[in-house]
């Protein structure tokens, strides 16, 4: 994946491209983490589906999978799958919203990989970046291939207290993407993702 590859327009609570529609899940009710903090991520643990796919996620897949299921997951029942087939191009994102004057941001999520590659070069690719509204890569966060880790549950953890600033009032995109080659594909597992935000 490329910056620029993704063209949004904001309308009526909607981000399109070409073949995809983004929804803006605007938050009802927070759930609290502590006195002044919430999850801003909706579903991170994958449990809750609709039409087949997970709920409040936006999911692109080249040959059309749904993206999560309850073939592999740290928690619960469920968690989402991202490549694990040849030439895959799997995207699943949903739209965050970094309120004004908040005061730290924590964003993390359990992941998982197994490969059938052997070489020991870099093949596929799992990327967790944040985009802005226009499409443009704001921050890659993380690269996962088929040399790292392999067949355990890894916890990753980033501070986006400072990244984030500049963009308080506005939305950013969370985008898990997997990318694999012709031959020998990975599989790159991810459960329980959120980002808690709070306030002084």
């Amino acid at each position: 994946m490329h910056e620029g590859w993704l063209w949004l327009v904001l309308s009526n609570s909607c981000f399109w491209r070409a073949d995809l529609i983004l929804t803006v899940f605007l938050p009802l009710t927070l759930s609290n983490y502590g006195r002044n903090c919430y999850n801003e991520v909706w579903n991170g643990g994958f449990e809750k589906f609709l039409d087949g796919k997970p709920l409040y996620w936006s999911v692109y897949s080249s040959d059309g999978y749904p993206l999560a299921d309850g073939t592999w997951f740290a928690s619960g029942h469920y968690g989402a799958y991202l490549g694990g087939y040849d030439n895959a191009n799997d995207i699943l994102m949903q739209y965050i919203y970094i309120p004004l004057n908040f005061s730290s941001a924590i964003l993390s999520y359990e992941w998982y990989m197994q490969t059938e590659e052997t070489d020991p070069l870099e093949y596929d690719y799992m990327y967790v970046r944040l985009y802005n509204t226009s499409g443009n890569l704001v921050k890659e966060l993380h690269k996962v291939s088929n040399l790292s880790a392999r067949g355990v549950w890894q916890k990753a953890m980033f501070d986006l207290s400072s990244d984030l600033r500049p963009y308080s009032g506005q939305w950013l995109l969370l985008s898990f993407e997997a990318k694999t080659d012709f031959s020998n594909p990975t599989s790159f597992f991810l459960d329980n993702v959120s980002l808690w935000i709070c306030w002084p």
